[in-house]
């Protein structure tokens, strides 16, 4: 469960409060609601508005992706939920993108809005992250594409093709919301893509449980809807008049305090991640402080800010560095598998395939493992085998089955099985 009590973090009255509310019934837990509230904001405020930072403003965008096993967290509800708050503000100025888009597509799009529009901007809104980034060989430059997205700038020149040339976007926004189990995000997003940047960009949303359990959820109260659609609307407008939001005196030196004295990490995710953690601080804040409407940042919302991006730090890091018990999982039986197949017909004794997995799978969690592939019909079992003068062993040989592509999430699935959706 979350290390933040979120249903505390934000005033009754507010934005975010009154969208905590509104999802109380759902099973979604309160780290999503919170979040996703964020989310909406975001989208509510476009590129009208920044950080009042010298030489380097932060826009409010917002790049997050929330994290669970399959069916267990309604993550693709609160995508969908937040969506239904945001949809009426999108159009061909904004546009919503709900399904798969190659990234030339994305950029190709953008281009045409900045000519016709002055300005590029998107929401991108999935509820399998699967579905939009994939494994296919057209979508392995969306990272880089959202990286350079990100920081949302005035003028970027590039890409395109030698049939359309390059592309010119203007006064760039674009806002990314979707939802990934930890197995694939540490399968897909691969080292480069984090020393691209595009996950130092991204908070991770982490929750192991709904925050309660609704076999019969009680209908959405459509009073607190209009009221939450009419705020995002005064949210949009009011945006228009602050186009920067400054910090209190009280809030700059809480910002200050903690910049000076935070502990840098040294892997690659965390240090990555830091790279941007003050940016994330600020950005969250300023969301905050327009949710309750004073449109300033108090030094409440640097302290807020602070709690729930360490938060998704160290819940990315736990996804991406292999520290987290899925996380072990995944990299341990992905072991078990290279090490079978790199032993070809002659097969691998058991000792030897428990102590090349040792760092993430004790020697129980190695057997459950292996008995699943086995009954999946992926390896064979020999037992009791002489091998020179030593002791008889078991010896384990893939087969077929383990050479698929999807093999990996076939045994994940046996091994956690879980609901769909």
């Amino acid at each position: 469960m979350s290390r933040v009590n979120y249903k505390k973090l934000a005033r009754e009255d507010s934005f975010v409060g009154q969208y905590l509310a509104f999802s109380e019934n759902s099973e979604t837990p309160y780290a999503y609601d919170f979040w996703t509230a964020l989310w909406c904001i975001s989208v509510a405020l476009g590129r009208d508005i920044a950080v009042d930072r010298p030489s380097a403003a932060v826009y409010l965008n917002l790049y997050c992706v929330l994290v669970a096993e399959s069916g267990v967290t309604r993550k693709s509800t609160a995508v969908r939920r937040a969506v239904s708050f945001i949809r009426g503000m999108c159009s061909e100025t904004n546009q919503l993108i709900e399904s798969k888009i190659t990234p030339e597509k994305l950029e190709f799009d953008l281009a045409l809005q900045s000519i016709e529009f002055g300005s590029a901007r998107a929401s991108i809104a999935i509820d399998e992250m699967v579905k939009f980034l994939g494994k296919e060989k057209y979508v392995e430059t969306m990272p880089t594409l959202l990286t350079d997205l990100y920081d949302c700038p005035a003028l970027r020149v590039g890409g395109g093709t030698l049939l359309r040339g390059s592309t010119v976007l203007r006064d760039v926004h674009v806002n990314f919301l979707s939802a990934s189990t930890p197995s694939w995000l540490l399968r897909a997003v691969n080292p480069d893509v984090i020393e691209g940047g595009f996950t130092s960009r991204v908070v991770f949303v982490v929750s192991e449980k709904p925050k309660r359990t609704a076999p019969w959820p009680t209908k959405s109260d459509d009073v607190i809807r209009q009221q939450l659609l009419s705020r995002l609307a005064v949210i949009s407008e009011e945006a228009k008049r602050y186009p920067t939001i400054a910090l209190s005196e009280g809030a700059m030196a809480k910002f200050k305090s903690w910049y000076r004295n935070r502990e840098l990490k040294r892997d690659p995710y965390r240090a990555s991640f830091q790279s941007r953690e003050d940016s994330h601080i600020l950005r969250v804040a300023a969301l905050l402080c327009v949710s309750d409407g004073t449109w300033e940042i108090q030094a409440n919302h640097i302290s807020t800010a602070i709690k729930v991006v360490i938060e998704t730090r160290e819940d990315g890091a736990a996804i991406f560095e292999g520290t987290g018990t899925n996380s072990r999982l995944v990299l341990g039986v992905d072991a078990i598998r290279d090490k079978l197949l790199a032993a070809g017909i002659g097969g691998i004794k058991h000792s030897e395939l428990s102590k090349a997995v040792q760092r993430f799978m004790d020697a129980e969690h190695t057997r459950a493992a292996l008995d699943v592939m086995h009954e999946l019909q992926m390896v064979q079992k020999f037992e009791n085998v002489s091998v020179g003068r030593g002791r008889p062993t078991t010896i384990w040989r893939a087969k077929q089955g383990l050479v698929s592509s999807n093999a990996l999430d076939t045994i994940l699935n046996s091994i956690t099985p879980t609901a769909g959706g």
